[in-house]
């Protein structure tokens, strides 16, 4: 008899505390409400992640870019260096079917300089130019390059790109409203007597400008101007002023 006593009493017990201490299953809203947070925190944990790589994506490019600038106007420095004095030519080799510059740099040489084998002869040339590459198939970085062509005697060679991913003609032109004098001696430069900015096309577009000290046969100063374009941002700019070193006529 007690033995049934205190069965039923430890029964009555064990359901007074299940009871007092109720133990539920996990509801449909309460997993629903679970999955909501969990995807709103792995959405935006992958939108940071994504836009950590965008950035670093866009400052690569941007280091790319200013490198290949930076490595195109050291090319033009060595050309420069070497030659006799600096002029901007309009028609002649700068012709519209190859650059849409409307006035190319030309670099004219010493009598007999070997600008390249066989090519020599009386006041050798180098001519760069401005061309937008935005249609056709390029094997270049659109949408603009800067080329470059060798002239002498013997005949003139191929243009051939110094640098690409320079801005189209359809980009603002970097000039903007800046008189020649205010835009080439921007920074502190002091070139005398910049008549004109050079390099641009028909309407002053495009991702490359020069300036010269005097626009005459004898000019020996130059400053040159690359625009980088970048996908939604400023155009990237560098700049060098740098003279020739050959001599005079």
């Amino acid at each position: 008899m007690n033995s049934k006593i205190k069965a039923f009493n430890l029964r009555a017990l064990l359901v007074k505390l299940r009871k007092n201490n109720p133990v539920s299953g996990t509801t449909l809203t309460e997993l629903l409400t679970g999955v909501v947070i969990g995807g709103v925190v792995i959405t935006a944990t992958t939108s940071g992640f994504i836009n950590v790589l965008r950035a670093n994506q866009r400052v690569e490019t941007k280091s790319v870019r200013m490198a290949g600038l930076n490595k195109a106007l050291n090319y033009l420095q060595e050309d420069i260096k070497q030659a006799k004095f600096i002029t901007a030519e309009k028609g002649g080799n700068c012709t519209s079917t190859a650059v849409n510059s409307e006035y190319c740099l030309v670099l004219t040489f010493a009598d007999d300089t070997e600008l390249r084998p066989g090519c020599s002869g009386e006041k050798p040339k180098i001519y760069y130019g401005y061309r937008d590459i935005r249609s056709g198939e390029q094997i270049w970085l659109k949408p603009g390059m800067l080329r470059r062509k060798i002239v002498c005697e013997t005949g003139a060679g191929n243009w051939i790109a110094v640098a690409d991913g320079l801005i189209s003609v359809n980009e603002d032109n970097p000039v903007g409203d800046k008189t020649p004098s205010e835009f080439c001696n921007q920074e502190g430069v002091n070139l005398s007597s910049p008549s004109a900015v050079y390099g641009g096309n028909s309407s002053g577009k495009g991702g490359f400008r020069f300036c010269l000290d005097n626009d005459n046969l004898n000019n020996r100063l130059v400053r040159i101007f690359l625009y980088g374009h970048i996908i939604g941002e400023n155009p990237l700019n560098v700049n060098v002023i740098t003279f020739a070193r050959a001599g005079q006529n």
